[in-house]
């Protein structure tokens, strides 16, 4: 069996290669093919690259180990700055030198990587390969016009650049569907009226920021719930599913997907796939300084996928995806992509669902009750699904708008009628079992802690709904015990409470009548 060292790559050596590789993709009109300047990337005092910037525009990354896939990125036309502020593209290179530093210090072989650089040395490039160029012509940013409507001093983020930037390319919708806001603790409430406003998509034009496309920025902005911010504004991108398919009217197979559950070439197969039908992504990668979302939009011949960063064109290009050396780990493991983004065919907008794990221990469990808080809080209370009666006393709990639930089991009562929620951390259950084991319990640390503060008066004691108008003020209605319905109140967020006399209320008009689990309305203070 023989034993490929890996060596390191000259600065001589990597030049010739990033000549060669330019020379091959560089347009047919272009004469120049000189360097302008050039600089390595060191990480833990280890050359980890070469970048060759070029006279005729465009640059090329080249690996300074030959253990690493030759060509790390190039353009034949955008600029490249050693000192460059674009923040998608200096996380995304410094995954690079995470990579290749690893590579280097566990000596990975050069098996798998040899054969690419010797290809390029040689000049034998891929003939008549298939290639998608670059989707997407607009080269927005987050500033300098794009920020107009924005909380002064942040930047639109790059979640909203990147997904209007799509919105553009499809020039769709005319109008949204629809409104959404929310309340930033710095900046206060952050509104857009989705179908109020008319997208003027003739006035957003591709390199310079406009009243019209500052208008799409913002309304993105607000739809994912931008935490604006001016060091930087950040979102989740894995939103954009339900707020294109929402209030923008995209298709419903809208999804996102992320490259930790793929192969490296399930991964770009799954990326090709969408490319060669006209459909850019919006891209997403994650390192040690924060995430960052920018659009995907070609790729070459050479399994290099072409990136616009959304920072009005700055080091755009064609980069490596995936693992660096085949026998190597993966620093993109933590990349997702919004995918399959087209509009809704006409009559088709509709609203789109996504199911979620709710985390119950059970498989058979359902939600039996929810209560939502705001757009991110909600708890819920389990049921069994599965036709066999079972009891459960399990509730789940979401702080992130639903993306995400966390469950847990409790020793009260013999199941639960309901749950109340007042924020994340305070919520109420309803928990019904025999007599005093009929109880309203509370928690007021997030579910960590749960304390009985209510029960039952006697044996037919049924605790139906809890139900709190404020941190204060709360009622609980519960089968007839003793003649009479059980109606408490407390106005001390629940210390204490007091039962409603009988002679107040209407006596039930049946021995047999009964309540019915969280079956009220309460509208201000009125039940």
């Amino acid at each position: 069996m023989s034993i490929l060292i890996a060596s390191p790559i000259s600065k001589e050596t990597a030049k010739q290669v990033a000549i060669n590789y330019y020379t091959n993709y560089a347009p047919a009109k272009t004469a120049d093919f000189s360097i302008k300047q050039s600089f390595a990337s060191v990480e833990k005092g280890l050359t980890t690259y070469y970048t060759f910037v070029f006279n005729a525009g465009g640059f090329v990354m080249v690996a300074a180990d030959d253990a690493v896939t030759p060509i790390l990125g190039y353009s034949t036309t955008s600029e490249f700055h050693q000192d460059s502020d674009n923040p998608a593209a200096k996380e995304w290179f410094a995954s690079y030198n995470e990579q290749i530093t690893q590579i280097i210090e566990e000596k990975i072989s050069n098996s798998s990587t040899l054969p690419a650089w010797n290809k390029i040395l040689s000049n034998d490039f891929p003939k008549n390969t298939k290639a998608v160029e670059p989707l997407v012509q607009s080269l927005w940013g987050q500033s300098g016009g794009w920020d107009e409507y924005v909380p002064a001093g942040t930047p639109v983020g790059c979640v909203a650049t990147a997904a209007a930037m799509l919105m553009k390319y499809h020039e769709y919708p005319t109008t949204g569907v629809g409104w959404h806001e929310y309340t930033h603790p710095t900046y206060g409430v952050q509104s857009a009226n989705f179908f109020e406003t008319t997208y003027d998509w003739a006035n957003m034009p591709n390199t310079y920021g406009t009243d019209a496309s500052a208008i799409l920025s913002y309304h993105l902005g607000v739809a994912v719930n931008m935490n604006y911010a001016p060091g930087g504004s950040g979102a989740q991108t894995r939103d954009l599913t339900f707020v294109l398919a929402n209030y923008f009217k995209y298709d419903q197979n809208i999804n996102f997907a992320e490259l930790a559950n793929y192969t490296d070439t399930e991964w770009k197969n799954l990326l090709k796939g969408e490319l060669d039908a006209s459909r850019p992504m919006v891209y997403s990668g994650s390192g040690s300084a924060g995430g960052h979302a920018f659009i995907c939009d070609g790729y070459n011949d050479s399994d290099l996928f072409h990136f616009n960063w959304g920072w009005s064109g700055s080091e755009n290009g064609y980069f490596a995806i995936g693992s660096l050396n085949t026998n190597s780990g993966d620093f993109n493991a933590t990349n997702g992509v919004v995918y399959n983004v087209t509009p809704a065919a006409a009559g088709q907008e509709k609203m789109l669902w996504t199911s979620k794990f709710t985390d119950f221990p059970n498989a058979s469990t359902y939600p039996g009750y929810i209560d939502a808080v705001d757009q991110n809080v909600a708890w819920a209370t389990g049921r069994d699904g599965s036709g066999g009666g079972a009891d459960y006393k399990v509730y789940t709990r979401t702080k992130d708008g639903g993306a995400t639930w966390e469950s847990k089991s409790l020793s009260y009562g013999t199941a639960f009628s309901m749950i109340c929620g007042l924020d994340a951390n305070t919520a109420y259950i309803a928990a019904y079992g025999t007599g005093t084991g009929n109880k309203i319990i509370r928690t007021t640390n997030g579910g960590i802690d749960w304390e009985p503060i209510l029960s039952g008066a006697g044996a037919s004691s049924f605790f139906n709904v809890v139900h709190f108008f404020n941190e204060n003020d709360g009622f609980v209605q519960g089968d007839p015990e003793g003649g009479e319905y059980e109606l408490y109140t407390t106005t001390d967020g629940g210390d204490t409470w007091e039962r409603v006399d009988g002679a107040d209320i209407p006596n039930p008009e049946d021995a047999s009548e009964y309540g019915i689990v969280g079956y009220y309305d309460a509208v201000g203070d009125n039940i």
